[in-house]
């Protein structure tokens, strides 16, 4: 063994996290005795197969595993060899010893592995492995190699995914494994989770196959969300949000059981009633929040209490974030992202104009720097699509200044580049001017044209500008007196 104890092993291990690399210091130091000569390249790749062949025939198998960590680069040719050989079963028969540092080190193997070979995915999905990493999970002693290994393999073959989940019956045992686990493993499990999870195909959540014991796998999570939906910790909040939004997404007839109106409002005070929203985590969570909160009320949209409900939710998270473009100049990008996401559905975009909000954000315009106009733009632009009539009655003091505005800031714009942008103003343009004619008449008549005949010349554009243009001339073939 290369560590004579289990202490002096644990302290060359460096912790890994999902977002980092699955080098430990056992394999780092390593990688640096790699010679990058050709010559001894070949020599290296000649070494490597060499042990790969003849591990299960190795005397001191965990020596064997340094070697394969040592000589393992990326791009190397082992898939020639590897169907043929019986590394890779070896490997995974290492897996059942009783000596953990030996089993740790096998998992390492797997690790470097399955980044270079996509046959040792392919034998890691098969139904047996599948149980067998989730018995090994038990044991918070794998769990950073063990969670790095299953997270990278279920976004490469979403079918290990279904077999941790069918046969392996992995997320009931993450179930059990949450209530004892301490606060590092728990993110670290909850973060698992969301990978596993979110590698289901939606199909899977309505097959035979999912239903574990009689429990619909899709309600596994429920209790958990229900139980740490109240935390105040970022790293528990965003991964719990994100399984959320799976469960809502493709759970629609059990949908208020999973979201009641309570944690919702919860939710929304907590975050956005946050001291600052300068912490990244609060903004993320947001985000995921604002997905949620979305797709429930685009859900029961024409059930007159939920609607209801949704008006108070979204009055107070607005509330929320006007108070904070003060407190948190630097979140001011994120919250009229939030703005726009609000703006861009006819529900959300009602209350938002409504209720005189952009008249609100208006007052802060000549404050912002020219990406920040851009943003509020986009808000303006996505609720004069939605809300046109409510944007005529409730916006009539700034609508001639955006408009007039954008139009100056776009028409030297380069249209590849602000593709997105340049459409939503025309839609915005034409969605106004269908319902206010007299709108159209702010814009200098003969300027106007030239930039929608440039529009034309872009494909995805095409159609709308011709849509402005007839509804500009659509009375005569000549400008209106105005114009003249």
């Amino acid at each position: 063994m290369f560590y004579k104890d289990l202490s002096s092993f644990k302290s060359k291990i460096a912790v890994t996290t999902l977002s980092n690399s699955t080098e430990t210091e056992w394999d780092k130091d390593i990688s640096n005795e790699v010679n990058k000569d050709d010559s001894q390249s070949q020599q290296r790749v000649s070494f490597l197969i060499d042990t790969l062949v003849n591990l299960h025939k190795s005397e001191n198998p965990d020596d064997s595993l340094k070697t394969i960590c040592q000589q393992l680069h990326e791009n190397d040719p082992i898939d020639n060899i590897l169907p043929n050989s019986q590394a890779i079963p070896t490997i995974i028969q290492y897996l059942h010893d009783r000596k953990k540092e030996f089993v740790l080190h096998a998992l390492i193997a797997l690790n470097k592995l399955v980044r270079v070979s996509p046959y040792t995915c392919q034998i890691i999905c098969s139904n047996p492995t599948a149980f067998l990493f989730c018995e090994l999970l038990n044991d918070s002693y794998y769990i950073d190699q063990l969670g790095l290994l299953l997270s990278f393999v279920v976004t490469k073959d979403d079918s290990l995914a279904q077999n941790l989940v069918v046969h392996g019956n992995i997320l009931s045992i993450l179930m059990e494994i949450f209530n004892h686990a301490n606060e590092d493993n728990f993110v670290k499990l909850l973060n698992y989770f969301y990978t596993i999870f979110s590698n289901l195909k939606p199909e899977f959540f309505k097959s035979k196959e999912s239903t574990i014991g009689g429990v619909k796998v899709i309600s596994l999570p429920v209790p958990l969300l229900q139980e740490y939906i109240f935390s105040h910790n970022h790293s528990i909040i965003i991964p719990l949000l994100r399984i959320y939004l799976i469960v809502i997404q493709n759970w629609e007839t059990e949908l208020v059981r999973c979201l009641p109106p309570n944690i919702v409002h919860h939710l929304v005070k907590i975050l956005y009633n946050a001291e600052k929203l300068d912490e990244i985590g609060t903004r993320i969570a947001l985000k995921e929040l604002l997905k949620i909160v979305r797709i429930w009320m685009l859900t029961y949209a024409t059930n007159t209490n939920f609607i209801s409900d949704f008006e108070n939710i979204y009055q107070q998270l607005i509330d929320g974030l006007f108070n904070q473009i003060e407190k948190s100049p630097v979140a001011l990008p994120d919250i009229l992202e939030i703005f726009s996401t609000i703006a861009n559905y006819e529900n959300t975009s009602s209350i938002l104009v409504r209720n005189h909000h952009l008249n609100q954000l208006m007052e802060q315009y000549n404050n912002f720097n020219y990406e920040m106009k851009f943003h509020f733009l986009t808000v303006f632009f996505r609720s004069s699509i939605h809300s046109p009539q409510q944007v005529i009655e409730n916006c009539s003091n700034i609508i001639d200044t955006l408009l007039l505005d954008s139009f100056d800031t776009f028409a030297d714009l380069n249209f590849d580049k602000y593709i997105n942008e340049i459409e939503a103003f025309l839609k915005a343009i034409y969605s106004l001017s269908t319902i206010n004619r007299d709108l159209i008449t702010i814009f200098d008549y003969n300027e106007l044209l030239e930039f929608l005949e440039k529009c034309k010349n872009v494909p995805r554009l095409f159609y709308l500008s011709q849509k402005i243009i007839d509804h500009y001339m659509e009375d005569d073939d000549v400008p209106d007196e105005e114009y003249l």
